[in-house]
């Protein structure tokens, strides 16, 4: 039922997700949809539906968390979490619900081809931004340059790196240490 209302009242036809339903004028007023498009929400309900789909193998949850990684496939290149998007000074850590989701869903679909190249691509976006240290911030469109950044605001290359195909090509060569800046 939650997740029918979810689908119901904040998800578009073309799959894109919606943060929530406010009320402007008290609880006792009418709703608001307000209306959003960020990597969170729409992991959250990839995630739901693939899992969904694994426990009762109903091709419609399938279908739904296709339809809202495609949105993203096709509308949103790079999920990017600056101040501009998300609304504070700090990156957050959307881009891994997201990738998470992504992954999980196509590895049970069967679809992988599909959305490999984009997790690819962001990817090497993401390491294209990376600081001295190899470490890169959830703003995946300017350089890490946070002088004393905590470990939320760098989850997403490490969620993305996790959910990368294991057969695909990797940048990623060598040794990399983890420092402690603390």
């Amino acid at each position: 039922q939650i997740y029918k209302w979810v689908k119901d009242t904040l998800v578009t036809s073309s799959g894109q997700v919606n943060g929530c339903l406010a009320f402007p004028n008290g609880t006792s007023g009418a709703t608001e949809l307000q209306g959003s498009d960020n990597a969170y929400d729409a992991g959250g309900f990839i995630e739901a539906g693939d899992a969904i789909y694994r426990a009762t193998a109903d091709s419609g949850y399938a279908a739904d968390a296709g339809r809202t990684a495609d949105h993203f496939l096709d509308n949103v290149p790079i999920p990017s979490n600056n101040a501009a998007t998300n609304g504070s000074e700090r990156g957050s850590a959307y881009q891994y619900w997201l990738f998470k989701g992504m992954a999980d869903y196509c590895t049970d679909a069967g679809n992988c081809a599909k959305y490999d190249g984009y997790m690819l691509s962001n990817a090497a976006q993401a390491w294209s931004e990376r600081n001295s240290l190899g470490v890169t911030w959830n703003d995946w469109t300017s350089p890490t340059n946070d002088p004393n950044p905590d470990a939320f605001e760098m989850t997403g290359m490490a969620g993305l790196s996790e959910a990368l195909p294991a057969n695909a090509a990797s940048g990623f060569n060598g040794n990399y240490p983890i420092n402690s800046t603390a």
